[in-house]
């Protein structure tokens, strides 16, 4: 479930970079915390309740409210560890976009 939200974010990076040609660091960091909360809340959350559902069959033993809360608390704390791995990875993914 994890590789949906990350090729959603490629996707948008990819043609924000193709538009703009020189970014500022502002910028960049900006985009690596928003592309690091999404993917971390979708898994989190949609992709929690989704693999949940395959697992078991129904929807009926998920707790899919708390799955909500719990993923976007969880999606926030984890931001300090997230964010400089999504700055890594984005700016891999820049250089190849540049070749």
């Amino acid at each position: 479930m994890k590789i949906m939200p990350l090729q959603v974010i490629k996707l948008y990076i990819g043609g924000y970079f193709q538009k703009h040609s020189r970014l500022s660091t502002k910028k960049l960091w900006q985009i690596s915390i928003g592309s690091a909360f999404f993917i971390t809340w979708f898994s989190g959350t949609i992709g929690a309740i989704i693999g949940e559902t395959l697992t078991r069959g129904s929807m009926e033993t998920i707790n899919v409210e708390g799955t909500w809360v719990w993923g976007t608390i969880y999606a926030f704390v984890l931001l300090p560890i997230t964010v400089p791995f999504a700055r890594f990875v984005i700016d891999i993914f820049r250089k190849l976009i540049k070749k």
